[in-house]
């Protein structure tokens, strides 16, 4: 299965797809605005299943994880694109089950991260619509969650920065970018870049030291939550 069978499914079965969508985002096919969304979804559907899609050795694979930002700590499901072959090179870890997470410190959670890596992922709303249509969907993850959740997910990342055209000239323009620093010389680059240090200025200045490792302690634990969520769900489809 490929998200092209997704789309086409979509389009067969439209109506189910909007009932779906009204659960996940808690709207109404009446509420302003969302009936020209629907209509604009439709449209955006059938121009998905003309193009030819083209398979690049990526599989997209979805998870609930925890939402950092959110102060009640709520789950959001995501999709990201993963190499098939990196997948298939990856068997899991024997201590994992064992671990004793709440007898670990900060320090200790981090560490045993760094140790055991997970299968790289990619963001793909700047890839080509044909490349993401040919992607291949594992059906044990997608049995996971409803049909209509992941495609929902992979269309927002489509269209991320509008049609594919758009999406193409973000890219261009970012292109464009890279090329220019990797050109640059020792002089432009002390003239023109700014330390990242320096963006963090003002917001670890409106809390005390201790507030602040507080703070940093929260995420680095939300994200060891979230690197045992992504664990769980890559063990769930090792064959």
């Amino acid at each position: 299965m490929i998200v092209k069978d997704l789309v086409l499914k979509a389009i067969n079965d439209f109506h189910s797809f909007i009932e779906e969508y009204e659960k996940i985002e808690d709207i109404t096919f009446g509420d302003d605005g969302y009936e020209d969304f629907f209509i604009n979804t439709y449209s955006l559907l059938e121009k998905m299943s003309c193009i030819e899609p083209k398979d690049t050795g990526f599989v997209i694979l979805g998870c609930k994880y925890i939402d950092e930002f959110d102060e009640n700590g709520e789950m959001v499901f995501q999709t990201k694109a993963y190499k098939k072959y990196n997948l298939d090179q990856f068997s899991g870890y024997d201590d994992v089950a064992k671990m004793e997470k709440d007898n670990m410190t900060t320090e200790d959670k981090i560490e045993f991260m760094a140790n055991h890596p997970l299968p790289i992922s990619y963001a793909y709303e700047m890839t080509s619509w044909d490349e993401v249509l040919g992607m291949e969907i594992n059906e044990d993850n997608l049995a996971k969650f409803s049909v209509w959740e992941m495609l929902s997910d992979i269309l927002y990342e489509m269209t991320f920065f509008g049609d594919e055209e758009d999406m193409m000239e973000q890219k261009n323009e970012l292109n464009k970018m890279v090329d220019e620093i990797e050109n640059m010389t020792e002089e432009d680059i002390a003239d023109r870049l700014v330390d990242v240090a320096h963006f963090f200025d003002d917001v670890v200045d409106k809390y005390t030291d201790q507030e602040w490792e507080k703070k940093c302690e929260h995420y680095r634990n939300i994200a060891f939550e979230n690197w045992l969520l992504n664990y769980t769900m890559l063990s769930s489809i090792i064959k």
